[in-house]
């Protein structure tokens, strides 16, 4: 299943607005593809959005869901925060390369495992 990333609000420098020079706001509209990925152990899915992968942690009564990356144990602190298919990143950069994940024929996502080799001792 893919979803829709909405993100919307920041302010414009108008010497670089290609448009009117006086629009000193505005609203950025970018669409990028999630994918939600079977979690192994637990009950939900994991999002990958970026390349990143996210692990759901808590949702609301009113349906926001807060998903917290999923390397979180090796000290990354990057969220995303969703509500009705809008997942919007917190702003917080992740501590680590994104994961290499790759799909199969038959659809299903295989992370890569890879070790560093040691050239000198």
């Amino acid at each position: 299943m893919q979803v829709v990333l909405i993100l919307q609000g920041g302010r414009c420098d108008s010497a670089m607005h290609p448009v009117e020079s006086n629009i000193d706001q505005f609203s950025v509209i970018l669409f990028v593809l999630v994918t939600f990925l079977p979690s192994g152990r637990g009950k939900y899915p994991r999002l990958m959005l970026n390349g990143y992968t996210y692990k759901r942690v808590l949702t609301s009564i009113d349906g926001a869901t807060l998903w917290y990356c999923s390397s979180r144990g090796n000290g990354c602190r990057a969220i995303v925060k969703s509500q009705n298919n809008v997942y919007q990143p917190a702003g917080l950069v992740h501590s680590h390369v994104a994961p290499i994940y790759h799909k199969t024929k038959n659809g299903d996502w295989i992370r890569a495992s890879y070790k560093l080799n040691k050239l000198e001792r």
